[in-house]
């Protein structure tokens, strides 16, 4: 019989401590024997179409095996449909969690979401590649894994930094490391302060020769405004007229600029989140990295009597060409488009990506021979920071209205103002 999927391998030398060329030779021989009883097969298990995992026995392997065989490996049989196990461990490494799936398989998303960890969707998954960099050093070394000991981790810092690691990888070694032990519910850590000191000081030294950090650099209102009047105001009598890729880009800028939002928490928002309230428009932020715990963000964008290019006006506008309504059903404002029947329609349950918002604001800032290179999706929430800061708004009316939970983040942008550090150089005396 076949095996339906082999999953991971795994091995483990318990001679020479997995060092030189005979501990080489004595592993590869194990893989190869492995890999040779997966291809003949093993007794069917009693679950039909279910995978099995061919892995080491050691540390988290503690399952009573499928077939015991002997070289040290045993074979795991154990797949919830739709489980996301932390950086692919094998569930029988969670024995509390794979109690609860065998009584519940239905339950998968609950455990999904406590196997994470005390950290967002976007970090676990900015730390898996760590993580699956040590699992692989620690497979080709003879370490345990995931149970790992604190001199596998400073060997694999010292390897990694041979190899010309760079320091947002040494940043990351301690917190996807430490994440791994939460998730595993290990009782005494091996991240000892030698560990910790080592990965600073790693991280420290890569820093000397990093070069100058680029920072997101903000882009003129002037020119949001000046192209809104050229592309939009000049077809307000008929929107139709108005190229809807340029339309959806001015007021991606518009929207950023006035909330200070991330353009990931642009990108969730949809008519029914959007109200107009007569004199201004509010935006409700469901969810965003500065409300992790779902407080729900308010923002209000008010009207500008007088101004051509007044910001409430022009999304009435937007709304009004492409069949979105305030408090509506849905539709995401940062929306696809499809052609039909001439026309450009908006795809209202499928957004785009950053990269492609980039793309589409500099062909619009092109078309105006503006500069456009160093306009990316942060420069509006840059320049709008920067620029309330710089007519001397408080640093705490800024962090209420950016929806921050700390006074110091606005300050971020306000020291990258040329303009504040002008004006806070210029009092430095010289008599």
């Amino acid at each position: 019989m076949e095996i339906a999927a082999v999953e991971e391998v795994g091995y483990r030398v318990e001679d020479g401590g997995g060092n030189g060329a005979k501990a080489g030779t004595n592993r590869f021989a194990a893989f190869q024997r492995v890999t040779k009883r997966a291809a003949v097969g093993t007794p069917e298990t009693d679950r039909p179409g279910e995978k099995m995992f061919i892995a080491s026995t050691s540390s988290c392997y503690d399952h009573t095996p499928v077939d015991p065989g002997d070289d040290n490996f045993q074979v795991y049989h154990k797949v919830f449909e739709g489980l996301k196990a932390p950086f692919e461990q094998p569930i029988e490494c969670l024995p509390i969690y794979e109690k609860m799936l065998e009584e519940d398989s239905t339950s998968v998303d609950i455990v999904n979401t406590m196997l994470r960890g005390p950290v967002a969707e976007s970090t676990a998954a900015g730390y898996k590649t760590v993580i699956n960099r040590f699992n692989g050093f620690c497979a080709e070394r003879g370490f345990e894994f995931p149970n790992f000991k604190k001199e596998a981790v400073l060997r694999f810092m010292h390897d990694s930094y041979a190899e010309g690691a760079g320091m947002a990888f040494f940043a990351k070694i301690i917190p996807a490391l430490r994440l791994l032990e939460t998730v595993l519910d290990v009782e005494y850590t091996e991240l000892s302060p030698q560990v910790c000191g080592a990965a600073n000081s790693l991280r420290r030294e890569r820093a000397k020769t990093r070069g100058i950090v680029k920072k997101a650099t903000g882009y003129s209102y002037i020119i949001i405004s000046d192209l809104i009047q050229r592309e939009v105001l000049v077809h307000e009598d008929n929107l139709e007229r108005v190229d809807a890729f340029h339309f959806r880009s001015l007021v991606r800028a518009v929207i950023i600029y006035f909330t200070f939002c991330r353009f990931d928490d642009y990108s969730r928002i949809t008519d029914r989140e959007v109200t107009d309230e007569g004199t201004y428009i509010k935006i409700i932020f469901c969810r965003s990295k500065n409300d992790q715990f779902g407080d729900n963000s308010i923002s209000v964008i008010p009207e500008r009597p007088g101004c051509a290019e007044c910001p409430v006006r022009l999304i009435r506008m937007y709304f009004r060409r492409f069949g979105l309504r305030f408090g509506g059903t849905g539709k995401l404002l940062n929306f696809r488009l499809k052609k039909e029947a001439g026309r450009h329609l908006a795809i209202g349950e499928a957004g785009i990506c950053a990269s492609n918002a980039t793309k589409y604001t500099r062909k619009l800032l092109d078309k105006h021979e503006y500069e456009s290179k160093s306009f990316t999706e942060k420069s509006m929430k840059v320049q709008g920071v920067t620029e309330l800061l710089d007519m001397g708004e408080s640093i705490i009316n800024v962090m209420v209205l950016g929806r921050w939970k700390c006074q110091v983040t606005p300050l971020h942008y306000r020291n990258l103002s040329m303009k504040f550090r002008l004006g806070v150089a210029i009092n430095i005396p010289v008599s």
